[in-house]
């Protein structure tokens, strides 16, 4: 059982039916997977909310969601404030100290991930040298690789999570991604 606030809402990351929410309380952030987005209508971010699922990981990030014997429950109990991102160097990122949690850091954006699909991944470079992945997830975030800009510096906002072990930030939309 997880309690806690939105900071990811139903159907901003997306992938065929499945809708991947976020959760955060005073102690961390979880991925919800729902299974599909008609599963969790009605909830905003910064709503209050309480899960109660089966804790998995997968590739290596921590989520909770369903099975046959114990299906995900995901219920609204309140509004509240949306979470304040925690601002993070690039080391910090690379450590995942805050994983789960809603982070905001600036990156110089060295590399933008090829391809057509829509999740890609960008890399960006902090002042302290470390180099930091972002990963668009697709989805209905409605950021693109024409959203980045090669030697450009942006303030990136996102859930910091990883994938088999490598920290990734996801932004949730354009508002998360703000050229300096």
């Amino acid at each position: 059982v997880v309690v806690g606030v939105l900071t990811v809402p139903p159907d901003v990351f997306t992938a065929g039916s499945s809708s991947e929410l976020w959760v955060q309380d005073a102690t961390g952030g979880i991925a919800v997977f729902s299974g599909t987005t008609t599963r969790t209508p009605g909830l905003a971010l910064g709503d209050s909310v309480h899960v109660r699922g089966v804790r998995s990981t997968f590739n290596g990030q921590a989520q909770l969601g369903g099975t046959a014997a114990l299906p995900l429950v995901v219920t609204r109990y309140g509004g509240s404030a949306p979470v304040a991102a925690l601002p993070q160097t690039g080391a910090e990122i690379l450590a995942r100290t805050a994983e789960g949690q809603l982070v905001t850091t600036t990156l110089t954006i060295a590399t933008v991930g090829g391809g057509t699909g829509a999740a890609f991944n960008v890399t960006g470079t902090h002042a302290d040298g470390s180099t930091v992945t972002i990963r668009s997830p697709g989805g209905n975030t409605g950021l693109t690789r024409d959203d980045y800009v090669i030697g450009a510096t942006y303030q990136i906002t996102g859930v910091l999570t990883q994938f088999n072990g490598t920290a990734q930030i996801k932004p949730r939309g354009d508002a998360d991604v703000v050229q300096q």
